[in-house]
């Protein structure tokens, strides 16, 4: 039984928690979700169930209608190319727009990260180096400076995560978007802007052709 632990309300904690379960495949697209098996599984009460799955529904990632429940939003095709249609937008326009030479601490920032990517990529651990990839692109909308482009950029990015780890369990794509982080990286730290403009839609564009590769292995995706 996964526990509940206090340091995040609990409502926050199963919204994690599911979130967790729906990107990593563990509910599967058309898995119907009971809010009284989650709640007997959690041990809690139906009133914070019901607040995270409102906020899933949000990120688009649940679906239902009224009186039926919800369940686990299957995606077509088009969806999926629309998701980093969205996401070659947001990342490059961010870098256009809100790039500049980083200060010291800022550059540390992605020194650090660096380093996080090679010890994901040495250890074969596709789902670090998954959360180091979305923290990594996470950043890169920050740099925008825009809180709306940023909130927006992670709502579509919550979307795309659970296509990226289907396109990095492919051995070869991991390798080509490791040296591909590392390019950003290096571009990053040299201040050249056109440079990681360029490399961004090459990575984006080839995410998602290793993700449309990967359609009919996935089961939420029609």
């Amino acid at each position: 039984m996964t526990k509940i632990k206090i340091q995040a309300t609990i409502r926050e904690q199963v919204y994690e928690i599911l979130k967790e379960r729906i990107l990593s495949g563990y509910y599967p697209g058309g898995t119907h979700l009971s809010e009284q098996q989650i709640c007997s599984e959690l041990d809690i009460s139906r009133s914070p169930v019901r607040e995270a799955i409102r906020l899933l529904e949000a990120d688009g990632l649940l679906s239902g209608e009224a009186n039926k429940g919800v369940e686990v939003r299957n995606f077509t095709e088009k969806d999926v190319r629309n998701m980093y249609q969205v996401e070659n937008l947001v990342q490059v326009g961010s870098i256009r727009f809100g790039f500049k030479d980083l200060d010291r601490k800022e550059k540390d920032w992605f020194r650090d990260i660096r380093q996080a990517f090679i010890d994901a990529y040495e250890t074969n651990d596709s789902g670090k180096y998954l959360e180091v990839s979305t923290r990594f692109h996470n950043k890169i909308a920050e740099l925008s400076g825009n809180e709306l482009i940023v909130g927006f950029y992670r709502r579509n990015g919550t979307l795309c995560q659970r296509f990226r780890g289907i396109s990095l369990q492919n051995r070869r794509r991991l390798e080509s978007s490791h040296n591909e982080h590392l390019r950003m990286i290096e571009a990053i730290l040299s201040d050249d802007q056109e440079d990681l403009m360029a490399i961004m839609s090459y990575h984006i564009s080839e995410s998602l052709r290793a993700t449309l590769l990967a359609i009919p292995k996935a089961s939420d995706i029609e």
